[in-house]
């Protein structure tokens, strides 16, 4: 069915890994570690296609979650979500140094710099943040998860401002993702136990909601940067489902090649369904 296949062993755990976004002559890929011991310190690691290491950048806690921005004149900063040393829940935005330039052979996967642009620490523990996928300058910049509500918020002098706060009301919800709606800049969608929830961050309110769209979790989430209102999900069930929102009741494809959970999925940029 497939390939060949490449593995990259980073001698680190690892629990999230990212494309950079528009690169048209190559493709390269910022994986994080997340070991929980201090004999070895955690990284970013900035892999080619070949999942040779180009650079390493120094990530003093553990990275949670990461996300490269998704902008043109931007495509060198990265978005991580970790916990610091003192137990603060964080998000922060780096600038990746030397990344540009290509390394000789020599200087393969040699250390660069990691230079922070801006912070934010919040009250509770923050399960992902993500970029505003549109360039919009009057609006919300990044998005957090947490496990009683998405914020959105605006990044300025080093620190970031609430835009805005979605609560999802209930007992005992469990939300595992997070997806910026890439066509409609006002909506965001959060995996929270088997369902999919679509807020309208202007009125608060859930604009659309896919009940029981895998069996006991959905644990990813993506929307198909083409085609609007189509979503893709993966779930505890070993599925790979495809909805349009407005049509809730029925996936429009179902794939199974799991043997366990579906932990992430995501589109390709030239990929349709129907």
């Amino acid at each position: 069915m497939f390939g060949t296949v490449l593995t990259y062993e980073g001698k680190r755990i690892a629990r999230c890994v990212d494309a950079v976004h528009g690169d048209s002559d190559q493709q390269r890929f910022v994986l994080g570690s997340c070991t929980p011991s201090s004999k070895k310190l955690n990284q970013l690691h900035l892999l080619d296609a070949n999942l040779s290491v180009l650079r390493t950048y120094s990530h003093a806690n553990p990275v949670l979650h990461l996300a490269m921005c998704p902008l043109p004149k931007q495509t060198h900063h990265v978005l991580t979500t970790f916990t610091t040393e003192r137990n603060e829940p964080s998000f922060a935005v780096w600038k990746l140094d030397s990344f540009e330039s290509v390394p000789s052979p020599g200087e393969a996967g040699s250390g660069a710099s990691l230079s922070m642009l801006t912070s934010v620490t919040t009250d509770s523990a923050i399960v992902r943040a993500i970029w505003n996928p549109t360039d919009d300058s009057s609006g919300a910049t990044i998005a957090s998860l947490n496990a009683s509500s998405i914020s959105t918020w605006t990044l300025a002098d080093g620190g970031g401002k609430e835009v805005a706060k979605l609560g999802f009301g209930g007992d005992r919800q469990h939300p595992t993702a997070i997806a910026w709606d890439p066509h409609h800049r006002q909506q965001v969608s959060a995996a929270i136990d088997d369902s999919i929830q679509t807020w309208d961050v202007r009125s608060g309110k859930v604009a659309y909601k896919i009940d029981h769209a895998h069996f006991q979790c959905v644990r990813d989430i993506d929307y198909s940067p083409n085609k609007p209102y189509y979503i893709a999900s993966g779930g505890d069930d070993g599925l790979v489902k495809f909805w349009d929102v407005r049509k809730p009741k029925t996936a429009l494809l179902s794939l199974r090649g799991h043997n366990h959970w579906c932990a992430l999925c995501c589109w390709m940029p030239i990929f349709h369904v129907g």
